[in-house]
């Protein structure tokens, strides 16, 4: 059965306003506040902390190594759909992965809606066995979805499973490069979070001039 939380994505996608759709020669789309704001702060589901005071790539690189475990890595690199009900006996995990489908699903750009489902795929094996960031740490979040959004693309393209397209290869380094920039990270920083993401088929990490990506 389809998730709830895809459906929801889904339909935003088919009812957004194109007007305000993501494009090469705009910012990113705004995010839905009625998505980010109370009912989520649970302590055993987000970060205690309502604000992250240290360093923000400390922080993101943190967050993002907790999420790639090797199944993930393996379900990013090879396109794998894996059934699992772990979540299922343990409610703190179960809470975590709905807010983070949530979080992560909501962040796909109308341009890449074809990659929905492969990344609520991913979504469902990532590490959940530490507490989420924080739902107001929205930068934070914009930057984790889309470093794992252009792997899954990148990878689906060099395994052959998606034909290039150079237009959506752009929007998404856009993405990562204004997220990036968001948080206040160096182009070393950046290249050091991207080479913990898998992009191409045996695992390897992304290559690209992170210095252009800002």
């Amino acid at each position: 059965p389809s998730s709830p939380v895809l459906a929801k994505c889904g339909e935003r996608h088919l009812n957004r306003d194109p007007d305000r759709d993501t494009s090469i020669g705009s910012d990113l789309e705004d995010l839905d506040d009625g998505d980010v704001d109370g009912g989520h702060f649970d302590a055993d589901t987000v970060f205690p902390g309502m604000k992250w005071q240290g360093s923000h790539f400390v922080r993101a690189w943190g967050v993002l190594s907790t999420f790639l475990t090797d199944l993930s890595k393996e379900a990013i690199c090879t396109g794998i759909r894996v059934q699992t009900t772990e979540d299922e006996s343990r409610p703190a995990h179960k809470g975590r992965r709905d807010l983070l489908l949530e979080l992560m699903l909501d962040r796909v750009p109308g341009d890449v809606s074809f990659l929905t489902r492969r990344f609520h795929d991913v979504v469902m094996v990532l590490g959940v066995h530490q507490a989420l960031p924080s739902v107001t740490e929205a930068d934070l979040w914009e930057l984790l979805a889309s470093l794992l959004l252009r792997a899954v693309f990148m990878c689906d393209v060099r395994r052959g499973s998606q034909d290039p397209k150079p237009y959506c290869e752009k929007i998404l380094n856009h993405k990562v490069g204004v997220a990036a920039k968001q948080m206040g990270l160096s182009a070393s920083e950046l290249a050091q979070l991207e080479e913990l993401v898998p992009s191409q088929p045996d695992g390897g990490a992304f290559s690209v001039a992170v210095g252009a990506a800002h």
